[in-house]
């Protein structure tokens, strides 16, 4: 008989899915600028958020799943590892990510400053020689 673990026989993904989609929902009004119409917030008087539960939710359910982990390992030292491992490869991943959007922003800046000057030479340029030839 096959053995199931907590981890592949739950909904707690789905609820992380579904608290992390009602942040995203909050947080786009300003950021897309687009009036905020939090239904949630109007129902409750400005009481509640969808932001609020969400954000609650999921650290509830990653704090539970964190916890159930630790009850698994077998040691505290075997737990270390598995976090470490784990926090170590998103770490990497989110260093990659945000070095490649520096890097990126960084290109077109200096990019964009070398078209500018390359484009007020070529004028500058265009206007000597429009005085030598009149």
């Amino acid at each position: 008989m096959e053995k199931t673990t907590l981890r592949n026989n739950n909904n707690f993904d789905f609820l992380r899915l579904l608290f992390a989609t009602f942040v995203i929902i909050t947080h786009s009004y300003p950021l897309t600028g687009a009036p905020e119409i939090d239904w949630l917030n109007q129902l409750t008087e400005k009481q509640l958020t969808f932001s609020y539960i969400g954000a609650r939710g999921f650290f509830i359910i990653s704090g539970y799943l964190i916890f159930e982990s630790l009850i698994r390992s077998e040691t505290l030292a075997s737990y270390a590892k598995k976090r470490h491992l784990s926090l170590r490869i998103s770490y990497s991943a989110d260093a990659y990510a945000l070095s490649r959007i520096q890097h990126d922003a960084t290109y077109d800046t200096e990019y964009s400053a070398h078209l500018h000057r390359r484009t007020r030479i070529m004028a500058s340029r265009r206007k000597t020689y429009t005085e030598i030839s009149a």
